[in-house]
């Protein structure tokens, strides 16, 4: 889905999935991200069980190559 066509989803029925989830889930949120905020991904953190959200500063939407040291350096602990 485009981000603009996002606003007008219904979202309960994913928002009921995803709190099924029952691996542990990492969301990774650029602060500096215009196309989807913090908000966004609080509220994931929120609905997700096990859910662990790590904010990065100096980061926008594209976070593999805005902070790509700190996103592989996180994912690498993770394995």
């Amino acid at each position: 889905l485009h981000a603009k066509g996002a606003k007008t989803v219904d979202w309960s029925e994913w928002e009921r999935k995803l709190s099924e989830v029952s691996v542990p889930c990492a969301i990774l949120q650029g602060k500096n991200d215009r196309i989807f905020g913090l908000g966004a991904a609080k509220r994931l953190e929120q609905l997700i069980p096990n859910a662990e959200l790590l904010e990065i500063d100096d980061c926008g939407h594209a976070m593999a190559f805005d902070q790509h040291r700190r996103l592989s350096d996180f994912l690498m602990t993770r394995i």
